[in-house]
């Protein structure tokens, strides 16, 4: 009788178990390689709890010598020199930073009597200040100040009065048999420049610009010709107790990049800036002639400066000869497209720069047949201060949209 051992028994289980355990130790290396190999293993650490420290699945990636702080076969990048010739652009990070333009705490550019301030083509220094003491105990500070054109081509820059409306003597009514009723629509677009006093608790004083006659509650459009600068005078008033030291708040609009400034009148800039006009285009001497855009042709022959008269006005005549080239008849300066000439100035300058301008009431109104020639005579208004003589410039603006003027200059 034959009999089976216990023990041969087992071992056969033995050998069973031993083989499958080799078989899924060697499937699980398998597929621990091909997660390895694959760069899955930093992913799938993401889906478990806990956290993994040291764990490298592959070495990092080599930076190009581009990216490298500090590449390890080349010299250090050289500085950029703005105007040195260069094959490629350099980083960013590699250029040296712009110094900083001077601001104030609110983020408004800072600046003193003296210092130009520029906002696109437009630039604007402040002169000089002075005040004078009123009836009611306050005060009227005048502001001078010059603006220029610094741009190529004509154009227009509106600096209206900021002073606040008086009040309603009564309530607002609407009668459609009144037309004194009826209103002109304002326009919402900023104005292109709006002049502000500031005191020492920042507190804010409209003002108006100074009428050669001295009234101070008007505003001026700067109709321009390239290169062309000029001086203002605005004035504020302000209430008693008003605290020192002033400033001025110049707030260009959005067509003049926005650009916001708060100049010391306390302080001004030594050596000072000189913003005065500069030639952009051809620039003619007394009685030569020049063509505008086949429209005009216009002759400087002569300027007269009056005397101021009783409000310290003084009355500038420029005589000029004015061509009409076109087939229809045309007041002086205008446009087949502007037969009113709404889009036309003319002003003159003495060698400093003050004003003497054209208002709605003194323009010139002659109307020059097709193809004839007249005699015209600009009267001017100025104030006490312009000069009587020495060297002047003449504008005349045709149509700044369509750069079209002509300037002369004479003593």
């Amino acid at each position: 009788m034959t009999s089976t051992s216990p023990a041969r028994k087992g071992s056969g289980w033995a050998w069973f178990w031993g083989g499958t355990t080799l078989a899924l130790a060697v499937a699980l290396g398998s597929i621990l390689w091909l997660i390895s190999a694959s760069g899955l293993a930093v992913p799938l650490a993401l889906y478990t709890r806990g956290s993994f420290t040291g764990v490298a699945t592959s070495a990092p990636p080599r930076l190009s010598d581009e990216d490298s702080p500090n590449p390890p076969s080349e010299a250090p990048p050289a500085a950029f020199v703005p105007g040195a010739p260069r094959d490629t652009e350099p980083a960013p990070a590699r250029l040296a930073p712009r110094p900083p333009t001077p601001t104030t705490a609110s983020g408004d550019i800072a600046a003193r009597r003296g210092e130009i301030i520029a906002a696109r083509q437009w630039r604007l220094m402040v002169n000089d200040t002075r005040s004078e003491s009123l009836a009611d105990g306050g005060r009227r500070v005048f502001v001078d100040l010059t603006v220029k054109n610094d741009g190529d081509r004509a154009a227009t820059l509106i600096v209206p009065a900021t002073i606040d409306p008086p009040p309603r003597s009564s309530r607002a009514t609407w009668n459609p048999d009144l037309t004194s009723n009826w209103q002109p629509i304002q326009s919402s677009d900023p104005p292109t420049l709006s002049l502000y006093l500031v005191d020492a608790a920042d507190r804010q004083y409209g003002g108006g610009f100074v009428g050669a006659d001295g009234d101070p509650t008007g505003g001026y459009n700067f109709i321009s010709a390239p290169g062309d600068a000029i001086r203002l005078t605005y004035a504020f008033a302000l209430p008693t107790r008003t605290a020192e030291p002033f400033g001025l708040m110049a707030l260009f609009g959005a067509d003049a990049g926005g650009v916001r400034a708060r100049i010391r009148l306390d302080e001004t800039a030594s050596p000072a800036d000189v913003l005065a006009p500069s030639d952009r285009s051809r620039v003619n001497g007394k009685e030569s002639r020049l063509e505008v855009g086949k429209i005009w042709s216009f002759t400087a022959l002569g300027i007269t400066v009056g005397q101021p008269d009783r409000s310290g006005q003084r009355v500038v005549t420029t005589r000029i000869s004015a061509e009409n080239l076109t087939d229809r008849p045309l007041p002086v300066g205008a446009t087949l497209d502007d037969p009113t000439g709404t889009n036309r100035d003319f002003y003159v300058v003495d060698s400093v720069g003050r004003l003497a301008y054209s208002s709605a009431d003194s323009m010139p109104r002659n109307i020059i047949p097709p193809r004839a020639t007249r005699t015209v005579d600009l009267r001017l208004q100025a104030p006490r201060e312009f000069s009587a003589n020495g060297l002047f410039r003449l504008s005349i603006v045709v149509e700044p949209r369509n750069d079209l003027y002509a300037v002369f200059r004479f003593s």
